[in-house]
């Protein structure tokens, strides 16, 4: 997040009606802000890309990509932005995005019916302190979004905030806010983003890293519902649903005093806990299977299914990455394989590729324990099918058994246009 005075925190309007778009950004503008208004979700993401706004204004109806589709994309390359939507229509059941539905748990176990049940009751509640926990690539991100866009408060802002990616200094300013004049760089008054996400859910990713002083703070806030912002002496009242999540064992922290045990109790209200891919049996192909169908309809591909063999494969894999490596894996195949059905030599995880499957040459460098990811070998498979081919685009798209579009894909994630 951007910390300093109003005209660093950009406000972005997208909205097609001229006039309304027009006396938004004036507002913002007379307030002190830097806003800009513009008319459409692709342009919308072309300005994001190029400098990012604090805050969009997203209108739900928009010619060509629509305000849904538009706030996908925009959160998945700009998680902590805030969203907050707007639309002429009387009904908010129009505005949860789509992909967070219940459904998008996916998974047939016992375990994944009991947390989808949970979910389902836990949105359905008016208040309600959310601690999630589980391992690196569980889904934690997509369980906190699925709550806020099931409940009453999804009409209003969902503020993913990262705590590990901001220094403590720099936290407090943005979670809270703070006066003019409070440090030496706050020359305007600057709301925070707990003011931001009033009536909403804010999310704090990885909370077993906030620092001991904001940890303070942040259960003051959960006792009272208010706070004050750095440099302030007003206390401000916030209606906010906070959500967190965790990696790590928090008791440990406690144990070890890194972390308070009383805003630990005061965050996990209602735990949830999701297991890893490993210990919920035949998910791993309802995943795997609703994987395949996104992937497919994403690259244009048609891969009917898996076979027997690779299922097997799927199985037996201990995942872990789990989810976010799966998917990864699934990724590879659509993108580079070229067949009616996934065979288990096209699953590739964390080992070298070998002769037979891969173009020869260097395929990426090891890590730190030897082992080369499998990032670092789909970027050398393509890198060295475009140097084969001197860069031509059609002929390295053929080399390697896919689409034009699908090599251009990759060759922008791994910069290499």
């Amino acid at each position: 997040m951007v910390s300093g005075p109003k005209d660093e925190a950009r406000v972005l309007v997208v909205d097609d009606e001229r006039l309304l778009r027009w006396g938004l950004v004036k507002r913002f503008r007379n307030a002190g802000y830097s806003a800009e208004g513009c008319e459409t979700a692709e342009k919308a993401i072309e300005l994001m890309s190029a400098d990012p706004a604090r805050v969009v204004l997203l209108d739900l109806q928009l010619p060509g990509m629509d305000g849904m589709e538009c706030l996908k994309q925009l959160k998945d390359h700009h998680p902590d932005v805030v969203v907050i939507m707007m639309t002429g229509h009387g009904s908010t059941d129009v505005i949860a995005p789509p992909g967070y539905g219940l459904e998008g748990l996916i998974g047939s176990s016992t375990v994944m019916k009991q947390i989808r049940a949970l979910v389902a009751k836990v949105a359905r509640s008016p208040a309600g302190t959310v601690l999630i926990t589980g391992d690196s690539g569980t889904g934690k991100d997509h369980v906190a979004q699925t709550i806020h866009y099931h409940s009453r408060r999804a009409s209003r802002p969902f503020v993913h905030v990262s705590v590990p990616s901001l220094p403590p200094t720099l936290f407090e300013s943005e979670l809270f806010g703070h006066e003019k004049g409070s440090f030496t760089d706050a020359r305007a008054q600057k709301p925070g983003l707990l003011e931001l996400a009033e009536g909403g859910s804010i999310y704090l990713d990885e909370i077993g890293d906030l620092d001991p002083k904001i940890q303070v703070k942040l259960l003051h806030f959960l006792e009272h519902r208010d706070f004050k912002r750095v440099g302030g002496v007003e206390m401000i009242q916030a209606d906010v649903r906070v959500i967190s999540a965790t990696n790590i064992d928090l008791r440990r922290h406690v144990a070890a005093g890194s972390f308070r045990e009383d805003l630990y109790y005061r965050l996990r209200v209602i735990p949830i806990h999701l297991p890893p891919v490993c210990e919920r049996g035949e998910d791993c192909l309802d995943l795997a299977e609703h994987l395949l169908t996104a992937l497919c309809t994403s690259f244009e591909r048609r891969f009917r299914g898996f076979t027997a063999a690779a299922k097997r494969k799927l199985m037996t894999h201990r995942w872990p990455g789990n989810v976010r490596e799966l998917r990864n894996v699934i990724e590879r195949a659509v993108t580079l394989e070229d067949a009616e059905w996934i065979q288990p030599e096209m699953l590739a995880f964390d080992e070298v590729l070998s002769p037979s499957r891969a173009t020869s040459g260097d395929s990426g460098g090891p890590d730190a324990d030897g082992m080369t990811t499998l990032e670092e070998m789909e970027r050398g498979t393509i890198l060295t099918a475009l140097e084969r081919t001197n860069w031509n685009q059609v002929k390295a798209a053929e080399l390697l058994k896919l689409g034009r579009d699908a090599l251009r894909y990759r060759m922008k994630k791994y910069n290499l246009l």
